[in-house]
């Protein structure tokens, strides 16, 4: 007889030949259910490597130090002589100070003004029309560190003054209001007039100099050489004139 054939797996979902019915009611007959094919698990993958931390930015650099002036004297015609590593360098006091006053009214910091309260108020006669030009410009006259109130037909009463305008206040008032009738033809707004009664102050401010040794000296070039502009004034006269080591080498025929 031949070989009875060998039986086949049973369908997923279809029951088996044996499957037998359970016993008792009208329940239907209930099959084993195929189990799901087992599905291997993925192997875990190796993490990147750690990347190594960029190194911290450099500090910032700082601006080299304005080469030390060591003062030699004060000739009879006021210019002040001071030796530097580049050769000798010689100084007109009075557009100096006025570089580094103007700078200081200029560019104050936030709008602060420089003002010196008075003890003793002063009053100020004017001519009509200069007296007219600082009323019409009086904000940009008070923010330099002026303090004024009318008193009278041309009088300004100034209760306070832009630091080392003091004993200058006629004068500084007088040099505004020329100095804004000049300029009026370009006046271009707000700043414009701060920046010109700036200038009219630090030249009426500029000629009230005293004499000056070693101390005075070093401290008006170390201003002068803080400046943003430091080699002219405001009005472009010259501060200051370099003669340098190699000038006097040819002028020496060394």
């Amino acid at each position: 007889p031949a070989p009875a054939p060998a039986a086949s797996a049973p369908a997923c979902g279809a029951p088996p030949p044996f499957a037998v019915p359970f016993a008792t009611g009208p329940s239907r007959e209930k099959t084993a259910a195929c189990a799901p094919a087992s599905v291997p698990s993925p192997s875990p993958q190796p993490s990147p490597p750690a990347q190594p931390s960029p190194p911290p930015p450099p500090p910032p650099q700082q601006a080299a130090p304005a080469p030390k002036a060591v003062f030699l004297a004060q000739m009879r015609s006021g210019y002040l002589l001071f030796e530097t590593e580049s050769g000798l360098v010689a100084v007109s006091p009075r557009p100096a100070r006025e570089r580094i006053l103007y700078e200081r009214l200029a560019n104050r910091k936030d709008g602060a003004a420089l003002s010196q309260p008075l003890l003793v108020p002063l009053t100020v006669q004017m001519p009509p029309a200069a007296f007219a030009r600082i009323r019409a410009n009086i904000d940009a006259v008070e923010s330099l560190g002026f303090r004024l109130e009318e008193f009278g037909a041309s009088v300004w009463k100034v209760e306070a003054v832009p630091l080392a305008g003091e004993n200058a206040a006629a004068e500084i008032l007088a040099a505004i209001a020329d100095d804004l009738a000049e300029g009026s033809a370009r006046r271009g707004g707000e700043r414009w007039k701060e920046e010109t009664a700036a200038r009219a102050c630090a030249r009426a401010c500029a000629g009230r100099l005293p004499g000056f040794d070693k101390a005075s000296a070093e401290k008006l070039m170390a201003e002068l050489q803080a400046c943003r502009m430091p080699y002219a004034s405001p009005g472009g006269a010259p501060t200051m004139i370099l003669v340098t080591n190699r000038d006097f080498e040819r002028r020496f025929a060394r």
